[in-house]
């Protein structure tokens, strides 16, 4: 239960070294240095009506951590999560979900991967009990009165998601309706008076993951699969590698690590 500072602080460092362990993006040396996007070329959209609608859904979402986390690499400081970036990203992971290739039907319907990160489109808020200005978030309200949180919010199009009352702080989880990059967002919130700390929510353990390297004709994606203990941090991981092109042909490029016994 998240109750005290030391929890949330303790909580708060696993979940940066849960995110920082995701994976890169970078360019195609394989140096740290982030490819910009815009140089990478546009994938051809896939043909998502072979997909249901919760699959889409899944594939937006997977498009939009992917690139919350490209941006954030990039710069920290940026805010707006380009919907073209979003775009490009999902066209790619629709092609290789609607691919014939038997490597992309193991990743897509067998194993069913996705990008395990906190959600791209909300944030939580901890906040001191006695702070005057949550009185609207106690009664439900998007809205606080306060002059600085109230233009947040209505920047960034939040709407309270969820309210909780613990021991010496309230917590608020507030929505956007697009991806945001949360940790930029969070840290405009920590200005503001009472704010203990603003940001992604937390994620303990470790799971599945997709990483995306751009190229300059192609972009490479990344599935890895875990297993084996993933609330310590999965023992086994399994990664496949794809190629989609611009014109959305996929090419499987190989795979390493171990898979599970069925």
């Amino acid at each position: 239960m998240r109750s005290n500072k030391s929890i949330l602080l303790l909580t708060f460092c696993i979940s940066l070294l849960t995110i920082a362990a995701c994976g890169d993006l970078l360019n195609d040396s394989g140096s740290s240095a982030v490819f910009d996007w815009k140089k990478a070329p546009a994938i051809a959209e896939g043909n998502d009506q072979l997909l249901t609608e919760q699959q889409k859904q899944n594939y937006i979402r997977d498009a939009e951590i992917i690139a919350v986390r490209y941006v954030n690499q990039r710069d920290s400081t940026q805010t707006d999560i380009p919907d073209e970036l979003i775009d490009i990203l999902y066209n790619g992971l629709v092609q290789i979900a609607t691919s014939d290739l038997r490597k992309a039907r193991q990743v897509s319907r067998e194993y069913r991967i996705h990008a395990l990160a906190p959600d791209p489109r909300e944030i939580i808020v901890y906040v001191n009990a006695n702070t005057p200005w949550i009185a609207g978030w106690k009664k439900g309200e998007s809205t606080t009165g306060n002059e600085k949180a109230d233009k947040l919010i209505d920047q960034f199009n939040f709407s309270l998601a969820d309210y909780t009352e613990l021991n010496s702080e309230i917590l608020a989880t507030l929505r956007s309706n697009h991806a945001i990059n949360g940790s930029a967002v969070g840290h405009l919130f920590e200005e503001i008076n009472n704010v203990l700390y603003a940001g992604p929510d937390y994620i303990i353990g470790d799971g599945n993951h997709i990483q995306v390297l751009f190229f300059d004709d192609h972009l490479q994606f990344n599935f890895e699969y875990g297993f084996g203990d993933c609330p310590s941090g999965c023992i086994n991981k399994h990664i496949w590698k794809f190629n989609v092109f611009q014109n959305g042909k996929v090419k499987f490029i190989g795979e390493q690590g171990t898979l599970p016994e069925i």
